[in-house]
Parts: structure tokens; C-alpha cells; sequence
């Protein structure tokens, strides 16, 4: 089995509910817009990109004609996303499947490559042909891609660690692929994804879809501790610095491709608290040069934004020889000893504003039950739990 790329399943979106055969017949004859799929739709840009770029097409009438229809709100069947995801990955399919559902179906060559290839969502025992859920495409996405593992600071009240899909649709999630609800701090893993849904996540990923890049990271900008950090122990002695404007500090572990998109060889992974120059941002991806000019792309929502403060302890030799100094914590200020949204009131209700990284250093302004209303060293202010805050050892 040849495979160009594995982690190319992130550069499509799903295809049609008919066996996905002839996509460039199909393409060929689609119509330039759909019925279904007016322009001020927040899915529509990111269906063109999937058309366009092949990963998807619209339904067809009894004589195989493409009808004008798309079905933006249809759930994708799980033998509908695996079909795109082998085609996007360029993989040579075959075999017969142990699954039944799939047996003699347009979709048994894709099901038994699957079950060759240990996509563990892909058992004997699914229903190839029942919906998929958003975990369900999360893990697939995850396995085939590599994707990083996550740091768990989201906190989605409907995604406990102990969910079976959590570490995929945490990654996603952090990186600002997969969204949730802010209202209600949940992201319904379990629930049953449509085509639009899908794809915007594989358009995104794919970088195929230009759009502003403040809808598709971090809800606001993002602060650094002033405070060294070392496995979540805080340490008020280590004297920090400032980014600069056009810095960025990388916040977990991350793969600089060479291009934009998954399908892209990675150049290194770059370790956490690694200080990147910001040359372009084009949708979730940024294009960052390293300190040796180095230069390659990462996904934007892996990199802090500036408005804080690095500890110097963190930095890589020779990385800050120019970025003024800050002071260290000083008295009465706490520190973050988990990541943790900060939110525009006190409550789960309101929106979240932005999150702070383990190891942020704040003021805190006032206190409500167990909420605490903090400021950050740029001047931001919102609201925190107060078992997320610590005094300075």
C-alpha cells in the first residue's frame, strides 16, 4: 500500500453519499453554486474550497447529473468520511473487509485498507454506513496525521478525560480546528457531524480556505508567565523578558512543515517556549522564521500572541539578546498554576476572552465567590476560578 502522505487526510472534506467514484467527472460537470448554499452562509467559503479543490461534490439525479444540490446539513456516514480521507492521502486501496456492512459495497476497498492499517474507529463491528460522530472523525483525523498530543486546558464540560475520544478532539480543539460552544462550554463529541461541519475542519486544515485568522485561533490574544515554569512549579527569582511585536512564543510541542497544510513534510518539531519570528498568517497557519532563518509553517493557534512576558529561563540561548527586560513578581501578585480561560464575568456563562497559560503572572483585582477578577500585565482584565491561582513560591 502506497501512501504520499498520511497526514493529508487533513486537506479534504468529505465527498457524496453515493459511492465516490469519477470525483473528476463529477467535477467537471457540478454547477458553479448550489441551491442549498447561499453565500452568507458561514459554511459556504469553506464548501467552495472543498469543490474546488475535489474533496467534495454535490448530489446527483437518477441519471448520474449533479442535481444543484449539496446537503450542507446531511451527516456524513462513516464509509463517506474514510473514502475521502484515502483519496486525500493518495493511499492504494484493496482488499475485502471482515466488516459486513461494508462487504460487496463501493465502500470495501476503503474498509479494508482501514482495518490493514489499525484505524482503531474502523472495527469489525461498525456500521459503516450509520453517521459518524465528531469524535469519531477526530480520532481518524489524529491517527492518520500525528497529530500532537494535547495539553488538556480547555476543560469542555462534555469531554472528560476518560471519553474515548478525548485526545483527539482535545488536539483539534487547541488547535483551533475544532470549535465549541463558548455559551455553554461544551463541544458534543458524541453528536453527529454534517457536511458543512466537516468541511470547514478539512478546509481549514488544508489551508485551502483564506479567511481571518482572528476566527480561527484563540478567541483574544494570549499571555506568557513572567514567572519560570518547570513541571507547574512556579519560581518568583527568574527575571523575565518582552516579546516584541512581531514575536511569537511557541506554547507546546509543534511540527514546522514546509508548507501550508498537514500534507506538508515536517521540517522539526519545535519544543515548547521556543521564540519564532511571525512572517505571515494565511487562515489557522502562520509562516515563522527561528532565530537561525530558519523557515517553515505551523498551525497559528500553537503559538502565543505578544502582550506578555517570557521567563528568560525558558528561552533559547541567544534568542532574546535584544528584548528588554521585566521585572520578576513582584509582591501581592499570584500566579496560574493551570492553564485556565479567563472569562468576561464571573461565572461559566460568560464568554471566554482568552486563556492563560500555566505559569502567567496577574494581579488580582477583586474577589466573588469562588471567582476572582484578575489583570494581566498588558492591561487585560477578566475573571478566573481561584483554585487556578497560586501565591508565588
Amino acid at each position: 500500500m502506497r501512501t504520499l502522505s498520511l497526514q493529508r487526510l487533513l486537506a479534504g472534506c468529505l465527498t457524496v453519499w453515493i459511492p465516490l467514484t469519477g470525483i473528476a467527472s463529477a467535477a467537471d460537470a457540478m454547477p458553479k453554486s448550489f441551491v442549498d448554499v447561499s453565500r452568507d452562509e458561514w459554511f459556504a467559503p469553506y464548501v467552495q474550497a472543498a469543490v474546488q479543490r475535489g474533496f467534495a461534490s454535490g448530489y446527483k439525479d437518477a441519471n448520474g447529473f449533479p442535481n444543484g444540490y449539496f446537503g450542507p446539513s446531511n451527516n456524513v456516514t462513516y464509509a463517506e468520511a474514510l473514502s475521502m480521507i484515502m483519496r486525500m492521502t493518495n493511499t492504494d486501496v484493496g482488499g475485502e473487509p471482515y466488516n459486513l456492512s461494508a462487504a460487496n459495497t463501493w465502500a470495501a476497498p476503503y474498509v479494508a485498507t482501514a482495518e490493514a492499517m489499525g484505524l482503531t474507529v474502523y472495527g469489525k463491528g461498525l456500521n459503516v454506513n450509520s453517521p459518524a460522530s465528531r469524535g469519531a472523525v477526530a480520532q481518524t483525523l489524529m491517527e492518520i496525521s500525528r497529530l500532537s498530543k494535547p495539553r488538556g486546558y480547555l476543560h469542555f464540560s462534555d469531554l472528560p478525560e476518560t471519553h474515548q475520544y478525548y485526545a483527539a478532539v482535545e488536539a483539534l480543539a487547541e488547535a483551533g480546528i475544532m470549535q465549541g460552544d463558548a455559551r455553554t462550554n461544551t463541544i458534543q463529541p458524541d453528536a453527529y457531524i454534517n457536511r458543512a461541519e466537516i468541511c470547514k475542519i478539512l478546509a481549514l486544515l488544508s489551508g485551502s480556505v483564506h479567511t481571518s485568522s482572528a476566527a480561527l485561533s484563540d478567541e483574544s490574544v494570549q499571555s506568557v508567565s513572567s514567572a519560570a515554569t518547570s513541571g507547574g512549579t512556579s519560581s518568583s527569582s527568574s527575571v523575565a523578558i518582552q516579546l516584541s511585536g512581531s514575536q511569537r512564543l511557541v506554547k507546546q510541542p509543534v511540527n514546522m512543515r514546509s508548507g501550508m497544510g498537514m500534507e506538508y513534510r515536517s521540517i522539526m518539531q519545535l519544543p515548547a517556549n521556543t521564540v519564532v519570528n511571525l512572517e505571515s498568517e494565511n487562515g489557522v497557519w502562520s509562516k515563522i522564521r527561528l532565530m537561525d532563518g530558519t523557515e517553515g509553517y505551523v498551525v497559528t493557534s500553537y503559538l502565543l500572541l505578544p502582550g506578555g512576558y517570557v521567563p528568560a529561563s525558558l528561552t533559547s540561548a541567544g534568542s532574546a539578546s535584544s528584548i528588554p527586560h521585566a521585572p520578576a513578581v513582584m509582591p501581592g501578585q499570584m500566579v496560574v498554576n493551570h492553564p485556565v480561560k479567563v472569562r468576561s464575568g464571573p461565572s461559566m456563562e460568560h464568554a471566554s476572552q482568552f486563556e492563560m497559560p500555566t505559569g502567567t503572572v496577574v494581579s488580582v483585582l477583586d474577589r466573588e465567590g469562588v471567582w476572582a477578577q484578575v489583570r494581566l500585565f498588558d492591561g487585560r482584565t477578566g475573571y478566573v476560578v481561584q483554585k487556578y491561582l497560586s501565591n508565588p513560591k
